[in-house]
């Protein structure tokens, strides 16, 4: 086999063998991405170090679950789900990304692996690490000097590793089959990714939210990925490296005895975790297909770590877990409501300066009426037999009405979601309007009557 993870009938293959009851023999093929998967030190010397640190860090807590996790997902037919962590440097992230990596892997920061990759590097390397955990350092690395070919990328990157399915390839490809996967995808960088989106003019889907989320690592009490007090006082400083020294030196344990404990018997163990599933969605409750999809990775991280807990893998206290990954719910739902409040802010506005310039309806069906600045007119309201009444608004004027908001297109996008926006030719968010004198045809992002007629 040229991947690991779940083959057969509930066999999970590793480099050292398969774990589960293998009707057939079973070998995983050697490369870079499966060397790496392997064991070091001991069990107890990572439960002494890594795990005892986590007491103290509600995000260390969630992402050592998430390789948990990650076996999950074709179990309960999920989606991959992806975490991207931000915050200012020196706040913990690289630590976070070895603590989560040591669970499964050799893990260090020389062996951590960044965005820096190729459309087909992405791929191959998705596909390398299927059915377990994949940490990408550095997100910076995808920026450009063009702020819209850094969106693209960043997009393109997120759906690519997300999607769960590769290109097919010609014949003249190694190979031609399309290869799939699933995965856990643990990020990091010191920009969320809706900040580094919002510069560049371009909005970030919602289906790139809630499939790679953004996560401030940042707890917010002083001491970056730590809670106060930490233990016998030390710094976070030294907290983090003392959690780097157990990642170099412990490593691979926690994954295979989890593995083991699902696969002992496989009915029982998927029945509680199927029960712990569905207590947490209870829990977190959302009522927005959106958030449904926001919160899986939360709570497929929920159930391994409580089940991990039960079967006495992890020392920490149900209760405080729990608290953990709720305040890791809180943190991701407020950044994103953060985006999403700014994003009303700037539609409100945009209505409310249509509305103080627009004319009676009655004039509008007389004749055009324009807002002017220097000769062209700058917003125009117009009616037509075929498109109704609508306003025509230059791109700038939006742009000086935002301020230092949100990006022109994340606007433009919303209206065209909602059935406000008049597009051109080819889809495109401007159109030309003919104004009857010697400006010719400039363009408007054209918007119809029902977005400011509410």
């Amino acid at each position: 086999m040229d991947r690991p993870g779940w083959h057969g009938d509930g066999v999970f293959l590793l480099p050292e063998g398969p774990i589960g009851h293998a009707k057939r023999k079973f070998s995983l093929i050697p490369s870079r991405d499966t060397d790496s998967l392997c064991v070091g030190g001991s069990f107890e010397g990572w439960q002494n170090t890594v795990e005892r640190a986590a007491r103290h860090s509600p995000v260390l807590q969630l992402v050592i679950t998430l390789p948990l996790a990650a076996p999950l997902l074709k179990l309960f037919e999920s989606e991959s789900v992806g975490f991207h962590l931000f915050g200012r440097s020196t706040i913990g992230k690289t630590t976070c990304l070895l603590a989560a990596n040591s669970v499964a892997r050799i893990s260090t920061k020389e062996t951590l692996l960044t965005w820096d990759l190729t459309p087909t590097g992405g791929e191959e390397l998705a596909y390398g690490y299927s059915d377990t955990l994949l940490p990408l350092d550095e997100i910076e690395r995808l920026v450009t000097d063009s702020n819209r070919h850094t969106a693209r990328r960043i997009r393109n990157a997120t759906y690519q590793m997300m999607s769960g399915s590769g290109r097919t390839r010609s014949k003249r490809s190694d190979y031609t089959d399309k290869r799939d996967w699933r995965l856990v995808l643990l990020s990091s960088g010191e920009k969320s990714l809706s900040e580094i989106v919002a510069t560049s003019q371009q909005p970030r889907l919602e289906g790139e939210q809630v499939r790679l989320i953004d996560l401030p690592a940042d707890v917010g009490e002083g001491h970056g990925i730590f809670r106060a007090p930490r233990p016998r006082g030390r710094s976070s400083a030294v907290l983090a490296e003392s959690v780097a020294r157990g990642c170099a030196k412990h490593h691979g344990h926690l994954l295979r005895a989890f593995l083991n404990e699902i696969v002992e018997d496989q009915n029982e163990s998927i029945a509680e975790i199927t029960a712990l599933v569905r207590h947490g969605e209870k829990l977190s409750a959302p009522d927005d297909p959106v958030k449904q999809r926001m919160f899986r990775g939360f709570v497929l991280a929920y159930a391994a770590g409580i089940f991990a807990i039960r079967r006495g893998l992890l020392s920490w206290p149900e209760d405080e877990f729990a608290a953990s990954i709720w305040w890791c719910i809180d943190a991701a739902v407020a950044t994103a409501g953060g985006h999403r409040a700014a994003v009303d802010t700037a539609v409100a506005k945009l209505r409310d300066k249509i509305v103080n310039y627009a004319p009676e309806p009655s004039e509008i069906r007389q004749h055009p009426h324009a807002l002017r600045k220097s000769g062209r007119p700058m917003m125009i309201f117009k009616h037509d037999a075929e498109l109704g009444r609508y306003v025509g608004i230059r791109r700038n004027l939006i742009k000086t009405w935002l301020a230092d908001g949100i990006a022109v297109e994340t606007l433009i996008d919303l209206l065209g979601d909602q059935g406000h926006l008049i597009r051109g030719p080819r889809g495109k968010a401007t159109r030309q309007i003919q104004l009857g004198d010697t400006h010719g045809r400039p363009r408007y992002v054209c918007i119809r009557e029902s977005f400011w007629q509410v």
